[in-house]
């Protein structure tokens, strides 16, 4: 694999790399954009911030843009973190859309973290993620696509001279899993990411079930919120029971408190083309506890619904709200429970 040389200019040191650096492992990144690495840091080095990088590396080709032997500002702990000053940091790119181009880089940069590992005399527990530094979500297309094992699997192939292929988690729609908490303490977020507020926290060890998966995120069957699954280890999983007619489907939205007259909706039923199917798919959706999303009308609960993936056709159902009684307060309801 080829390595090319665009070194940050020593007139840039004190902005870029002002430290000298003996260096006790490898930090991975994602860029979180589809630049290639050429233009990567061609970037970092002709801007003024202080962000910088050792290495930049694509589908094609490695970009080494600081020398091992200076600091760099990439792991957010700071002026004195360890991070920052003892790690030699990979950025990996394509990471915003993913697919084979990241594949393929991320292969790349598992070539190159072997080949530092064997120049250092290191191992892979002196491989780390952005994320442990600073808590970002980083590597954030590993970890959400792949885990973090995956990448360092990548790279005990790469020291081993065998090649090996990324292998996403393998979480997959239809399944209900069980999983084991891998962090001391994993905060539940409102919502399936990390700027999402913190509902509680569970412990390590703790055994728990995910009912639905969403960018990298778990739904605990509780209600309680979600969890980053990069913190998680599968320990099993079944098929999720599906609800496949509308009069079951009455019987679970019933149970699930949107509605409270379920033999009014069965006898509704026929009084709107689409409306069974409707009816199906609400039931089939995992809802909160209790309503927090504050709709009022149907309009906003037909949009709020589309953008959840649980209709397709939104201004149908703006349209034709109104031929069947108390159908919008159904649809505001179920809206105002849904996970967004």
């Amino acid at each position: 694999m080829q390595i090319t040389e665009n070194l940050c200019p020593s007139s840039k040191y004190s902005v870029k790399c002002p430290y000298s650096m003996s260096p006790i492992g490898v930090c991975i990144h994602n860029t979180a954009n589809d630049a290639s690495a050429k233009n990567e840091v061609a970037y970092m080095l002709g801007n003024g911030s202080k962000t910088s990088y050792h290495y930049a590396v694509d589908d094609k080709e490695i970009v080494h843009a600081i020398a091992d032997n200076r600091n760099a500002w990439h792991a957010g702990d700071g002026g004195s973190g360890k991070g920052n000053r003892k790690y030699i940091s990979i950025e990996i790119c394509y990471s915003k859309s993913g697919g084979p181009r990241f594949e393929a880089a991320m292969k790349n940069a598992a070539w190159l973290t072997a080949k530092l590992l064997r120049e250092h005399n290191w191992t892979v527990a002196n491989v780390k993620k952005h994320q442990d530094f600073s808590g970002k979500y980083c590597p954030h297309r590993i970890l959400s696509d792949y885990g973090w094992d995956c990448f360092l699997n990548l790279v005990k192939a790469e020291l081993g001279g065998e090649s090996a292929a990324p292998q996403k988690v393998g979480f997959e729609p239809g399944k209900i899993y069980t999983v084991k908490i891998t962090a001391d303490s994993l905060n539940v977020r409102d919502g399936a990411g990390a700027d999402y507020p913190i509902n509680t926290s569970v412990a390590k060890n703790g055994v728990y079930t995910v009912v639905e998966v969403r960018n990298g995120w778990g739904l605990l069957k509780s209600g309680s919120g979600w969890i980053n699954l990069a913190y998680t280890a599968v320990t099993g999983y079944t098929d999720r029971p599906t609800v496949m007619s509308a009069r079951d489907a009455v019987s679970a939205l019933a149970n699930k408190g949107v509605i409270s007259s379920p033999e009014y909706w069965l006898g509704a039923l026929d009084q709107l083309p689409y409306l069974p199917n409707l009816v199906i798919k609400m039931a089939n959706t995992d809802l909160r506890p209790d309503a927090k999303n504050g709709y009022t009308n149907a309009p906003q609960a037909a949009k709020a619904m589309a953008d959840a993936g649980v209709i397709d056709s939104p201004d149908y159902w703006t349209a034709n709200y109104s031929r069947v009684q108390y159908l919008e307060e159904l649809l505001v309801k179920f809206a105002n429970k849904l996970w967004m």
